[in-house]
């Protein structure tokens, strides 16, 4: 009973952050894989594969970049300079940045992996 009282008061939370709860929970879940997958691979080379890297790392692209940024230029656009300031958006500024570096770090396991 508590734990069902405790996701209902978090999804109200998260529902005024300006999206919908899922949303939130799968780019923050894409984010977190992503980044312990290259943790993993930064730290302990020999314990984890590419294609891990690889499927974090395009669902951080697919969830934190393509849907992210849209939110962001929108907001920049209707708001001005003066949005720059707010949390919100600075955090989805660094949602986008973890889904661009995921892009890239999918790019350059395909890479490797078509060069062996």
């Amino acid at each position: 009973m508590m734990i069902l009282e405790f996701l209902q008061k978090a999804g109200r939370l998260l529902c005024l952050w300006g999206g919908t709860a899922l949303s939130i929970l799968l780019v923050g879940l894409a984010g977190l894989v992503f980044l312990s997958a290259l943790a993993r691979a930064l730290y302990l080379p020999g314990t984890s594969d590419g294609r891990t890297l690889c499927a974090g790392g395009l669902a951080a692209f697919a969830l934190c970049l393509c849907w992210e940024l849209p939110t962001v230029l929108q907001t920049l656009v209707q708001e001005g300079g003066g949005a720059l300031l707010t949390p919100t958006l600075l955090f989805r500024l660094g949602l986008c940045c973890v889904g661009a570096l995921g892009a890239l770090s999918a790019v350059r396991c395909t890479r490797t992996a078509q060069d062996a």
